[in-house]
């Protein structure tokens, strides 16, 4: 296997030239530098900069990473990058999701079942950390020349790897955290963006860990939609190259699905998560009721490898999936929502479903559900 070499650029607002300074230092033996926004003055536009970030600047690199300037990245990231472009070397990569998009709930069915990479299905790619081929790195560069500065360079980016032909997969982990600040491009509303899944650093990821099979053939994905935090079903249609679509939930378990959901309340009920009475406490059945079902899913298609990595970021899926799914709820109530013990309670949920209720179940049928249209789109 050949080594990449793996050249990267801070994409970055002046008021934030020294964070980026910061975060180029942290890439370690990763050659990086920083990339300030030329128009800081003008409109907001993430495309101004990116045209400048995505042009390879290391004559010798294989890959190109862009990095945001609000982001956090972990222990060795150099050492992780590597394997991870090492393994997927004709890919471009996603190193984080945030944990209330539709492809965190598909990263959530990776992590559950044991995988290091899921697709990423949504109509963008996650850019706070992303990296490319070379080659593609720079042809993007030159396409963004021609796109509207009102266009996030996310959705552009998504345009291009479709157009290209380029798989895009995001980690398992992921590699960077997404700080909580102000937005320079008005994302306020859109609430804390974090990371999906973390991996904490004195867990070691085994050595082959990113080699492994990479989740491709979703087609429905259980999900919560954070814009009202209600459970809905992500599904692609069998066409080839079909957009993904938001569709009401299905439910997953057929005839035992008052049953499922019964014993998931009385499951949660258990474990007082510490809603203080607010909104989010009526919500999270829902979610939870998504994780189950996600949970079903992942074992249906293949068991979680044995490892201490696995089981963590297994767990940190589960954590996050109540604050991304409801992180637009009003949380105003007697007493603050306290979201980590919220999360706790997700991650041993997900323990109890997997070792009470989901054996009992039989899970045969929801393989074919969920992957259904592949099979069909490879039959045409």
């Amino acid at each position: 296997m050949t080594t990449p070499r793996v050249a990267v650029s801070v994409m970055a607002h002046p008021r934030r030239a020294a964070a980026a300074a910061d975060i180029a230092r942290a890439c370690g033996t990763l050659p990086a530098r920083v990339v300030l926004d030329p128009e800081p003055h003008g409109p907001p536009s993430t495309v101004r900069t990116a045209r400048l970030a995505w042009l390879p600047w290391q004559r010798d690199a294989t890959h190109h990473l862009v990095l945001q300037d609000d982001v956090l990245l972990r222990a060795d990231f150099d050492r992780h990058v590597t394997a991870a472009v090492a393994a997927r070397p004709a890919a471009a990569l996603s190193l984080f999701t945030e944990w209330g998009s539709f492809t965190s709930h598909a990263l959530r069915i990776a992590a559950f079942g044991g995988h290091p990479w899921a697709r990423q299905p949504d109509t963008y790619l996650g850019t706070q950390a992303l990296v490319m081929p070379a080659g593609h790195a720079r042809a993007f560069a030159e396409r963004l020349a021609a796109v509207d500065l009102a266009v996030p360079d996310d959705h552009a980016v998504h345009a291009y790897t479709h157009e290209a032909g380029l798989e895009h997969l995001v980690s398992n982990p992921n590699l960077v955290q997404h700080e909580v600040g102000t937005s320079m491009v008005g994302n306020v509303a859109m609430g804390a963006r974090r990371a999906t899944v973390t991996l904490p650093d004195d867990v070691p990821l085994p050595a082959d860990w990113w080699q492994g099979e990479a989740l491709t053939e979703l087609t429905r994905i259980p999900s919560v939609f954070w814009r009202d935090a209600g459970p809905s079903s992500y599904e692609r249609r069998p066409t080839p190259g079909a957009p993904w679509t938001v569709a009401p939930v299905r439910p997953t378990f057929g005839h035992r699905q008052d049953e499922v959901e019964a014993r998931v309340r009385a499951l949660l009920r258990a474990d007082d998560a510490g809603t203080g009475g607010t909104a989010v406490g009526a919500a999270l059945t829902g979610v939870a009721v998504t994780m189950t079902a996600q949970l079903a899913v992942a074992r249906s298609l293949r068991r979680r490898p044995t490892s201490a990595a696995a089981e963590a970021c297994a767990a940190d899926a589960a954590r996050t999936i109540a604050p991304g799914g409801l992180r637009t709820l009003t949380t105003a109530g007697p007493h603050p929502v306290d979201w980590p013990r919220v999360s706790d309670a997700f991650a041993r949920l997900a323990r109890r479903v997997e070792t009470e209720l989901l054996p009992g179940l039989d899970l045969e049928h929801l393989a074919a559900d969920h992957t259904a249209g592949v099979a069909a789109a490879r039959a045409r």
